[in-house]
């Protein structure tokens, strides 16, 4: 089965994928998409959902899973 897990993030959003028979895993992809900091939120979401869709298109996974947004401060 393939698995492809997001990391969200409106700077930077982190994916990773690999594939798994249960009890051994290979890597697949790994990687960030940081779309310019200066860009609005909106250009910068759109470039996020355009980089996931491609990916998401390129590696077929069976199940994709997605971590939970928290907000704090540093």
């Amino acid at each position: 089965m393939r698995i492809f897990g997001i990391d969200p993030g409106s700077a930077r959003t982190g994916y990773g994928c690999v594939d798994s028979d249960g009890s051994r895993h290979r890597l697949v992809a790994c990687g960030a998409l940081a779309p310019a900091p200066g860009a609005a939120l909106p250009e910068r979401l759109h470039r996020i959902h355009d980089g996931l869709e491609r990916l998401l298109a390129e590696h077929r996974p069976d199940f994709v899973a997605i971590e939970n947004l928290f907000h704090a401060r540093n």
